[in-house]
C-alpha cells in the first residue's frame, strides 16, 4: 500500500470513525488507540498520534464580550452578548424604530429627517447640477436624488 493510500485511509478513519465517537463522548483516547491498532495493525505514529489527540482537545474560545465573559462563537452574538441586546438607552429605546432612536439621540436636529453626516454637497451639486440641494436632505431623499436625478421635494 502506498503512503498516499495510507494517508487517505487514515483521514477517512479519522473523519468517519473517530470524530463521531469523540464528539458523542463514547470513546476515550485509549479506545481510539486500540481501534487504530486493530484497523491498521500497528501503533499510530507521529502526525497520526497528534491528529488523534487533537480530536480530544477542545478549542478554547477567544471571543469575549465587553465585560470579559467568554462567548461561544457558534451561537449568535447580538449587541455584544449572547443573550441579545440586554439594555436600552435610558430604558426608553426598546420599542423605537431606527429613526426614533436617532431623534432620541439627537433631540436638537433640524430638518425633515436629516441626519448629520459627511455629505459632500459640492460633489452632489457637481453630480446633479439641475438639483437644488437645501442641506437638510434625509438619506432617503439623497438616494432618490441619486436614482432619479430630481429632488423629491420638487413637484
Amino acid at each position: 500500500m502506498s503512503k498516499l493510500d495510507l494517508t487517505k485511509n487514515f483521514t477517512l478513519f479519522l473523519i468517519e470513525e473517530i470524530r463521531p465517537l469523540v464528539k458523542a463522548g463514547k470513546a476515550s483516547f485509549e479506545d481510539i488507540m486500540l481501534k487504530f491498532k486493530s484497523k491498521f495493525g500497528r501503533e499510530p505514529e507521529g502526525m497520526e498520534t497528534i491528529a488523534i489527540r487533537q480530536e480530544f482537545t477542545k478549542p478554547e474560545s477567544n471571543v469575549f464580550d465587553m465585560q470579559g465573559n467568554t462567548l461561544d462563537p457558534n451561537k449568535p452574538i447580538m449587541g455584544g452578548t449572547q443573550e441579545g441586546i440586554p439594555t436600552t438607552i435610558e430604558g426608553k429605546t426598546k420599542n423605537m424604530s431606527a429613526d426614533e432612536i436617532m431623534d432620541f439621540l439627537q433631540p436638537n436636529k433640524k430638518g425633515n429627517g436629516a441626519r448629520p453626516g459627511n455629505i459632500n454637497y459640492d460633489k452632489m451639486g457637481e453630480m446633479f447640477p439641475d438639483v437644488k440641494l437645501q442641506g437638510d436632505e434625509s438619506f432617503d431623499e439623497l438616494l432618490i436624488i441619486e436614482k432619479t436625478g430630481k429632488h423629491p421635494r420638487d413637484k
